[in-house]
């Protein structure tokens, strides 16, 4: 009798507790995903849609491609990706095509293959193989008309090196190694023509670290840690400029405050004990699933998610133009701007204790701010540089070696 009490009572709590506690954090159940139960698949999104590919399940390597509706709530099956199934490749879009390769496939092994799929004529093209032979677990992200990968696992030990894709020329270029430990299942990112690179693990080792990467120079800074365990097996994604990282061996949420350049705990999805999930965005949603728990056991749970729900700090969109050159730089910099009348602008240099370092206030138009802190008692490291007039305020992170 007192089974039946507490089954019945979980039954309550599962359907009329739980999807409450969802709706507070801003996340909603969708349908689950029809396929076989897999973690190490990939996501992707173009224009309203979302897509998911690959994958690894108690059954084998998957090749089978899928399609999200979100206005529906509905999968459909497309044909099968053409190459090899495969787990752990990488997947990033630009405009309405998809890239998609590298991964690992039994008996064959690490993937070193490139493929580009078109969502137009919903056709897939073998593009050139990535060099230093195949990989999995890597990272990649997209800067203007170019796809950086590195990081993964191509043997002992955990890789660092670090290549550009130029989808133009389909042509490789090696670049500077990620300066950081060698690593698999990462997160990465890009924003304002800047690469992220943050978490992983290591040998015997996971990460919190946070870098960023600079493609004009070829050049790595390396940011404040992660202070949120997130380590690996996480997801990553950027919603109104905030970006934010999920999940993963600790299921937590963070996202990033440029204002004092630290990432912040949003919320914890206790839930959803998830690694090696798919995600994408489409609008203001993150819609995220599969993966794995650390028992190794298969999902087919979807979510949506939108960080609005809880409140996120908005960050106000300035129409000015700006560029902050050279940056990193030794202290000596310009600030060049576009406005088109005269304005008292405000020019404020934050640390990151969040204390103010320097401000200037002067009248200008369009033009260059030219700003001398070498001389200064201002200390090497990462700030918040703060622009603002009478309509407009915005800000950008400034590295003083």
């Amino acid at each position: 009798m007192k089974s039946s009490i507490k089954y019945i009572l979980f039954i309550l709590y599962s359907l009329l507790i739980l999807p409450s506690l969802h709706a507070q954090q801003g996340l909603t159940r969708k349908a689950n995903f029809p396929g076989t139960l897999r973690n190490s698949a990939s996501g992707f999104s173009i224009d309203k849609y979302g897509y998911l590919i690959g994958g690894r399940s108690d059954s084998g390597y998957k090749n089978d491609f899928w399609r999200y509706n979100p206005d529906s709530d509905q999968w459909i099956q497309k044909a099968n990706f053409p190459g090899a199934a495969r787990w752990g490749a990488i997947c990033v879009t630009s405009g309405l095509k998809a890239y998609y390769g590298l991964g690992f496939n039994h008996p064959i092994g690490s993937k070193g293959d490139f493929w580009q799929y078109d969502a137009v004529s919903d056709t897939w093209q073998k593009l050139q193989d990535m060099p230093n032979g195949g990989r999995y677990w890597a990272i990649a992200f997209v800067i203007k008309n170019k796809i950086y990968v590195g990081t993964g696992d191509h043997g002992d030990p955990f890789s660092n090196d670090f290549w550009e894709y130029n989808i133009d020329s389909n042509t490789w270029l090696k670049k500077r190694n990620f300066p950081g430990p060698g690593r698999i299942q990462a997160v990465a990112y890009s924003q304002n023509q800047k690469g992220y690179v943050a978490t992983g693990q290591g040998i015997g080792l996971s990460k919190a670290d946070f870098w960023e990467y600079h493609p004009d120079s070829d050049t790595w800074v390396q940011l404040p840690d992660i202070r949120k365990n997130l380590l690996y097996g996480a997801f990553s994604f950027v919603l109104g400029s905030i970006p934010h990282i999920g999940l993963g061996s600790y299921n937590h949420l963070v996202y990033f405050n440029p204002a004092d350049s630290t990432w912040h705990p949003l919320s914890d999805f206790d839930e959803i004990n998830r690694e090696n999930a798919i995600s994408f965005c489409i609008g203001n949603t993150v819609y995220f699933g599969t993966g794995e728990d650390r028992n190794y056991t298969n999902y087919s749970d979807f979510w949506s998610y939108s960080p609005r729900v809880l409140g996120l700090p908005q960050i106000k969109q300035s129409t000015l133009d700006w560029k902050i050159f050279p940056n990193p730089s030794h202290g000596k910099f310009s600030i060049q701007f576009d406005r088109p009348r005269v304005e008292e602008v405000n020019t404020e240099l934050i640390n990151q204790l969040g204390q103010l370092v320097y401000a200037n206030k002067a009248s200008r138009t369009t033009g260059n701010i030219e700003i001398d802190l070498s001389t200064s008692a201002i200390l090497p490291g990462i700030y918040t540089i703060k622009i603002s007039g009478s309509d407009y305020s915005k800000m950008e992170r400034l590295v003083i070696w």
